[in-house]
């Protein structure tokens, strides 16, 4: 099935979605860590003061849930994630050059940590490529991957 049948219009749309994915699941796992961090706080009691119960529910137990929660939500998106990757790296590396390999791989698949795609200055300083040449041999490999597996 090609990224046009699975609703992307173009083959830098589809293989943009790996950030995305990555964006999410970073996203998923800051909530997750600070979940954890205020599972494990400890509240206080003023003895000073008269005592109020506003809420009857046990707010530790609401937090451990959600926890749960999240972590099996991360679980699925992990998997999501890693199956959409390797569909995309899979056809990536059935290009005809290894340069587009390399150009495509740095661009979509091997990440910045915060999830972004590096920039094609990057990708020029990294191979050893003038900017211009890196452009020219991205849009070479995008109009092979989209006539390849559009």
């Amino acid at each position: 099935m090609g990224f046009k049948e699975k609703g992307y219009d173009t083959a830098k749309e589809y293989l943009s979605e790996i950030s995305k994915f990555c964006y999410l699941k970073n996203n998923l796992m800051r909530k997750m860590n600070e979940l954890e961090c205020d599972k494990v706080s400890i509240g206080a009691i003023r003895y000073d003061k008269e005592r109020v119960d506003t809420s009857p529910q046990n707010v530790q137990d609401e937090k451990i849930i959600r926890l749960i929660e999240l972590q099996d939500e991360y679980n699925s998106q992990i998997q999501a994630y890693h199956e959409a990757s390797m569909a995309r790296v899979k056809q990536i590396s059935q290009l005809s050059r290894p340069e587009y390999v390399k150009i495509l791989a740095l661009r979509f698949v091997d990440l910045h940590p915060t999830g972004r795609i590096h920039s094609l200055a990057w990708i020029a300083d990294e191979l050893g490529y003038s900017e211009d040449r890196i452009r020219h041999l991205y849009s070479e490999a995008l109009d092979e991957f989209s006539s390849k597996f559009a």
